[in-house]
């Protein structure tokens, strides 16, 4: 048995269920019923009515769960903020020369290191995006994803980025 509430913040209609399944095929129908892209007649007023937002029903640990999930992905945005920088820093760091001799095999290291930085923390977003909205319609559904690939990927990646920055620095300061 399903009923139809208003959410207090917007004008989208959700409609709970016992069920999640249930719950989350309602939401679900209700954004496709919603998107913009039906909306031919309002306009501006149909951007305003449509919300991309789940509406859930607070039961249990539901919104200690997505709030947990969210905490999650900010974690995984500063782990990728964390990279860029450091790419960014190692690239300048390499461009300091305080000797007047040419160090241009310097510079190319340095902004390889620094691409390659800059790339893992690109990477590190797109997992951290990809756990977000995995997780997000696992708990909808009421089951909870362990994460092992992510951590796994990520973890080997950081390992395989700072051996090889370790070696090409080695190799630079030898010549």
């Amino acid at each position: 048995m399903s009923q139809t509430v208003t959410a207090s913040t917007s004008s989208m209609l959700c409609r709970r269920s016992s069920s999640p399944k249930q719950e989350t095929i309602n939401i679900v129908n209700d954004v496709r019923e919603e998107t913009p892209a039906n909306m031919t007649k309002g306009g501006i007023h149909a951007l305003l009515k449509w919300n991309p937002t789940l509406c859930l029903e607070n039961k249990a640990s539901v919104a200690r769960d997505h709030l947990a999930n969210e905490r999650t992905f900010l974690a995984w945005l500063r782990t990728s903020l964390s990279f860029v920088s450091i790419g960014i820093a190692v690239t300048q760091l390499f461009r300091l020369n305080p000797s007047k001799h040419d160090h241009s095999e310097k510079d190319v290291v340095g902004k390889a290191i620094g691409i390659t930085f800059t790339v893992l923390g690109i990477i590190f977003l797109v997992l951290g995006i990809t756990r977000y909205f995995h997780s997000q319609h696992t708990l909808t559904m009421g089951e909870f994803p362990a994460s092992r690939g992510g951590v796994v990927v990520g973890a080997g990646l950081t390992l395989i980025t700072l051996s090889g920055c370790m070696i090409a620095l080695l190799i630079v300061e030898k010549t």
